[in-house]
This record gives structure tokens, sequence and C-alpha cells, in this order.
């Protein structure tokens, strides 16, 4: 008999969600898109989407997106988008996301952190006003290479506030370089492609993704001059394969 990795069971498909409405959200634009879900319920890994629905929405200058939900709950009627549940990505201003090179004789990575905290921001900010997630993304010669986003917390509150207006359950939201790809994952430019690159430039980060028969294997963040830079003279360890 198989044996069965609690962990790896896809818990939201279980539940019968099997389709979401994915919001990212900039400082002037929100793009919608309503993303089936495909797999079976044993194995997340091994779900696949596909984009049902899809549209932009720019905002006025004097709007915000809560003042436009109804506008875009309407759109959203009017396509034909059901999806109950949504996904959000924070992609504005009041998310800073920066790559650290963190020794490995450090007390801790969420230490850190901690202690680098100003140098790492850059801007006079409460800590208490800002939530922090990081991600290790590979090893450097002298400990780990981490993503680091620092997102304000009234963004956060304003996003929930926001897929409520439009009348969904938000059941998952980040922020940062690395949830720009997903736009890219559910459009068809992807399929039937051999090797292609995908370039993300955020202020003065740069995330880049490289894909092979539609997986992503490699991925590279940094500072722009540095990722930008042609590949003959790039600092590989700031790669990442998978």
């Amino acid at each position: 008999m198989r044996q069965i990795n609690p962990k790896n069971i896809n818990s939201r498909k279980l539940s019968g969600i099997t389709s979401v409405v994915g919001l990212e959200i900039s400082d002037r634009t929100i793009r919608v898109a309503e993303v089936a879900i495909h797999g079976g319920t044993l194995n997340r890994f091994r779900a696949h989407f596909s984009a049902r629905r899809a549209f932009t929405y720019q905002l006025a200058p004097d709007a915000t997106p809560e003042s436009a939900a109804p506008l875009i709950r309407e759109e959203m009627n009017r396509r034909g988008i059901r999806a109950k549940y949504a996904v959000t990505s924070l992609q504005g201003s009041g998310v800073r996301s920066v790559r650290a090179d963190i020794p490995g004789n450090a007390d801790g990575i969420d230490e850190w952190i901690q202690e680098h905290f100003e140098r790492l921001v850059k801007v006079p900010i409460p800590r208490a006003d800002l939530t922090t997630r990081r991600e290790i993304t590979g090893k450097s010669a002298s400990g780990s290479l981490v993503d680091i986003s620092f997102v304000k917390n009234s963004e956060i509150e304003a996003a929930i506030r926001f897929t409520r207006l439009l009348g969904l359950e938000l059941v998952s939201l980040s922020a940062g370089t690395r949830d720009a790809v997903n736009a890219f994952l559910f459009s068809d430019r992807l399929a039937g492609t051999g090797s292609t690159r995908f370039i993300c430039v955020s202020g003065d980060t740069t995330a880049e993704f490289r894909f092979h028969s539609g997986r992503i294997i490699e991925r590279l963040t940094g500072p722009s001059d540095e990722i930008l830079r042609p590949a003959g003279g790039r600092d590989r360890r700031h790669s990442t394969r998978r």
C-alpha cells in the first residue's frame, strides 16, 4: 500500500476549492485573474493551474482599491468570474524586498534581520508597523542567501478589506517579486517552450526566473545592476537551482 505523507495533502483542494481569483495589487493597477486548480488531493506539489478569465483595472488618480471595489466586482460579474476564494499579491510602494547574505555564524536568521532592520528597510518606520517575511533561496561562501520582504501592516489590512468588498474569502496573501512570475506561469506564452527567461524589475531589485519545458529551474535575485549584467560577469552565487 502506498504511503501518504499528510504534509503533501492539498487541503484546499480537499475542502472543495477548485478555482481562485488571483489579485495583484500595485499602487495604481489591480490585476484580476480567475484560475482553475487541477490535480489530485494527495500531492499538492503536483497541482497545476490554468487561467480562465482575466482583466486589468487602472485606478483613477483619486481612487483606492477599496473605493473602486464595486466597479471591479461589476467587471468580474460581467466577465463571468464566479470563484469565491482569493489569493492576493502586494506589489506596491508599501512593500520592500531585499536580498541578504547572512553569515553562517549568526545567532539566527530572524535575529540577524532584526539586528540589521534599519539598514535593510532604509526608511524611518517603526518595526511594529511592518510585517516581515523571509525565504532562504540558496547558499553563499559565508552563509545563506535570504530574500526578505517588509510589508506595511496598513497595506495588508487594506488588502483584506478590499478582498471582502469584492465578496471574496482571502485564503493567501503574499508580497514581493517572487509572485510577479505567476501571471507569466498562467499565460499561454510558456506552453510548449523550451528554455525561457522571465525578468521582473522592481525599483533597484531585479528577479530573473529561468524556465525549461514550463518549469522553473533557476532563480536569481539581487540588485538590478548585478542581475542585468552580461552572463559572463554575473556572480552565480546569487542563483538558486531547482
